[in-house]
């Protein structure tokens, strides 16, 4: 897919959103932008505003992105948690092309400071879509009812996963766990440890790095290269081929340290004083070297 960015979901504010998240308690308001239609599910630590005819998704969405709320908050300062508030947009295809966002529909995409905007449904262009993205194989299909094929619940089932990753990297760069210019993926690598403890609490069952290997695998894709490659002008395959890997960094964090790997980081991050490097991860965490040398072979 010819369509690049600095980061995939990159951070981007999307002119007419309708509600910017707050503190808690309160929003404020922003231009209509054409999103007057959209409907509310509000609440104390997250927000979905979603098109008409959604409203299971989004309530499904709404719980997760709570639950994934309350899991921030465990692991910030207790000064902080009270001013936490995820949201989300979820938008059908015409709310979505209104905004011109710049990702095609299906694939979500960050649109402010603890937001993102999602799809509403799968259609047969999201999952085409995922398809030019991943190759041909998709994701088991998703174990809710909402409108759509099987392929097309696939597609939000990967969307749902792609959307708590945002969140989670957004978490990351928040509280400066990680992410210098000369390593920004160790970021990476601690976003999706967040995103897999979470699944955890929740009994969310999507393995999204074995989804994202297998899928690359079947493809039969060019890999991208070096790890120094990974940042600056990535194409969405190349963004994605790299989040595998992450992920599969990720895997070896909580194979060795389980729900407790994430705050074992959290304490190394506040006994440095700064972010931290993949030498202090390697550190808490010794098979991270063995992976490095397997996944980035040309350095």
């Amino acid at each position: 897919m010819k369509l690049s960015a600095t980061r995939f979901l990159a951070s981007l504010l999307v002119v007419g959103l309708l509600i910017v998240p707050g503190s808690r308690g309160g929003a404020q308001n922003a231009a209509t932008g054409g999103l007057s239609s959209l409907l509310t599910l509000p609440g104390e630590e997250a927000l979905v505003r979603y098109a008409p005819g959604s409203l299971d998704r989004a309530a499904r969405l709404h719980t997760r992105m709570t639950l994934l709320a309350r899991q921030f908050q465990k692991w910030m300062p207790r000064n902080e948690r009270d001013r936490l508030r995820l949201a989300a947009y979820v938008l059908g295809p015409g709310e979505w092309q209104a905004q011109e966002l710049a990702f095609p529909y299906g694939v979500p995409m960050r649109v402010g400071p603890w937001v993102v905007a999602t799809p509403a449904w799968g259609t047969e262009g999201s999952v085409a879509t995922w398809k030019e993205l991943l190759g041909p194989a998709m994701v088991p299909g998703a174990d809710f009812a909402v409108r759509g094929t099987p392929e097309e619940l696939s597609s939000l089932a990967l969307a749902d996963a792609f959307t708590q990753l945002e969140l989670c990297r957004m978490f990351v760069e928040q509280q400066r766990l990680a992410g210098s210019a000369a390593e920004p993926w160790v970021a990476d690598v601690l976003a999706h440890l967040l995103s897999r403890t979470a699944d955890a609490s929740t009994g969310v069952s999507l393995d999204l790095g074995y989804t994202l290997l297998s899928s690359q695998a079947a493809s039969g894709a060019p890999e991208p290269g070096a790890l120094a490659g990974y940042g600056g002008e990535l194409e969405l395959e190349a963004w994605l081929w790299f989040q595998g890997r992450f992920a599969a960094a990720a895997q070896e964090v909580w194979s060795a340290g389980g729900k407790g790997a994430v705050k074992k980081v959290l304490k190394a991050r506040r006994a440095k004083g700064a972010p931290l490097s993949f030498a202090d991860l390697a550190v808490l965490y010794p098979a991270l070297g063995s992976w490095r040398t397997s996944a980035f072979p040309q350095g």
